[in-house]
């Protein structure tokens, strides 16, 4: 067998196949699909939940809620929002299965809101531009805020990805993270170019 793969690499099977001009076509259309979609700016509409947390809010001991509830529950939850992409991400709606006591969107944008006839609750966002980022806050006593049930646009659904703070690097720093990353890129190119080379020839 390891024979007849080194007879197959020493012969000019792999090169008249390399030269093939189906094989050649077949390349280019890879590539141009490729570059495509990398070139071509998409928006990319990415969102998490950050953090919750229960806060249990004393009552004043004089009224009768007191009596029955001494300390009030009150439960907040934070969406993280983000437009990745390199174009602005159009009709981005946020589907809840009901209707949250309290909410608010920071920094303010432009949304309006719809109450479905099921009760389910929905805040529509007309455009979120390219790396553009906000977002939801939620406030709810007795009980927890309403889940997200679905996100999605124009340009289809969105993501829903892990949030947690993170440090926050110098500009420096990330120029330097991207330009090994980079380097990388470029000495695996060069070594994949460097291996084709070695069988063809």
């Amino acid at each position: 067998m390891i024979e007849l793969v080194n007879k197959v690499l020493n012969s000019d099977t792999l090169g008249n196949f390399v030269t093939n001009p189906q094989f050649i076509a077949f390349l280019i259309a890879i590539s141009l699909e490729f570059f495509r979609r990398i070139i071509m700016p998409k928006a990319r509409i990415i969102w998490g939940v950050g953090h919750g947390f229960n806060f249990l809010i004393p009552q004043r001991p004089d009224t009768e809620r007191a009596q029955a509830i001494p300390n009030l529950p009150v439960n907040t939850r934070s969406m993280y929002v983000k437009n990745n992409g390199r174009a602005v991400a159009k009709n981005v709606e946020f589907y809840f299965n009901y209707k949250p006591e309290h909410y608010e969107l920071w920094p303010v944008i432009e949304y309006n809101v719809v109450n479905t006839p099921n009760g389910r609750f929905i805040i529509k966002i007309p455009f979120i531009g390219k790396k553009e980022f906000f977002r939801i806050e939620l406030i709810h006593s007795n009980s927890n805020p309403p889940e997200v049930m679905n996100v999605r646009a124009e340009s289809g659904v969105c993501h829903e990805v892990n949030m947690a703070p993170i440090q926050v690097f110098s500009s420096f720093v990330n120029f330097l993270i991207l330009l090994t990353m980079f380097l990388g890129i470029v000495q695996i190119i060069s070594i994949f170019v460097s291996l084709i080379q070695a069988f063809v020839i």
